[in-house]
């Protein structure tokens, strides 16, 4: 009964559950396949990729461990609403776990995840963009 309460309640919102997880299940795939890619590749002899040696090794600088907790953080900032404390937790937990994470796995891998995240950004405003100047055209 319960259940059936709660699926009211999301249809009169307009909330689908399913949003926050849905793009992670069609990335996940991706990801498996290019870690497992990554992982065996060690060809010496290509050029290095800005700062990164090798796209197989995770960066020695950092700098996309940091920028994958960073971007994770504002993809969640963007899409959630943050009204719960458990919700306030994971705002802060999930991009340090993802930035923690992100320390070992090759550089390719983590730069494939920060360039997902640069591109959810831009098309969620895209999106709260054109709802913003469609609802104001229909008061207008």
């Amino acid at each position: 009964m319960m259940q059936q309460k709660i699926g009211e309640l999301y249809k009169e919102a307009g909330v689908n559950p399913l949003a926050g997880c849905l793009p992670l299940l069609i990335q996940m795939p991706i990801l498996m396949g290019m870690f497992y890619a990554l992982q065996g590749y060690a060809y010496s002899g290509t050029p290095s990729f800005l700062w990164l040696a090798s796209l197989s090794e995770p960066d020695p600088h950092y700098v996309l461990p940091v920028l994958s907790a960073l971007s994770t953080w504002f993809v969640q900032k963007q899409t959630s609403s943050e009204t719960n404390q458990q919700m306030k937790i994971m705002m802060i937990v999930m991009p340090i776990f993802i930035g923690w994470i992100s320390l070992n796995f090759a550089s390719g891998l983590v730069l494939y995840w920060v360039t997902m995240n640069l591109v959810q950004i831009v098309q969620q405003w895209w999106m709260y963009r054109n709802e913003d100047s469609a609802g104001k055209k229909g008061v207008a």
